[in-house]
């Protein structure tokens, strides 16, 4: 039988936190936050090739399927066309936001746009070949495969812009290369 009496509560400090609350107050503070400058911070590229493989099977699967005529490979073309667009804007958007941080009229701002508008021209292509491989129904689409073609081409282009560029004027200069 249990006690009348009232169990006594610990006393709780002000910089004393319970688990769940230190873990919550851990992830806001540790991972949210970006440490250094985000202009020059770039997206891991671990991070890319996962959605951009799905992104790049897409229209292969479409080749095959038109090759064998098996309607399975427009539904697999289908699947990594919509895992790929969801992948590839929950790596967009983080950009998009740090883009959206950086002061007006900066050097980096102006470099990360271009990249950025065709990293989402080629999102919207894969959305726009996805919706139309769902109202195709296994059948062939040549604006879909188009669409995602298209798309998976603005994707690379916009990787190949976004690498940092070493201009020669920024080098350091050494006195042996002065004299």
């Amino acid at each position: 039988m249990g006690s009348l009496v009232p169990r006594r509560r610990r006393l709780v400090k002000p910089g004393d936190y319970s688990r769940r609350r230190l873990a919550l107050r851990l992830l806001l503070i540790k991972v949210v936050r970006r440490e250094g400058n985000i202009g020059k911070q770039r997206s891991s590229p671990t991070a890319i090739l996962f959605p951009a493989a799905l992104l790049i099977l897409t229209p292969i699967f479409d080749i095959v399927r038109a090759i064998t005529g098996n309607i399975p490979w427009a539904r697999a073309a289908f699947w990594c066309a919509f895992v790929g667009v969801s992948m590839a804007l929950v790596l967009f958007m983080p950009a998009l936001i740090d883009w959206l941080a950086l002061d007006r009229g900066t050097p980096a701002r102006r470099l990360r746009l271009p990249s950025l508008v065709l990293q989402a021209l080629g999102i919207l292509a894969f959305i726009a070949s996805a919706m139309l491989r769902l109202h195709a129904h296994g059948g062939l689409s040549p604006l879909a495969f188009a669409l995602a073609d298209g798309g998976v081409t603005l994707m690379a282009i916009s990787v190949v812009i976004s690498e940092p560029r070493h201009h020669a004027i920024s080098l350091p200069r050494t006195r042996a290369a002065q004299m």
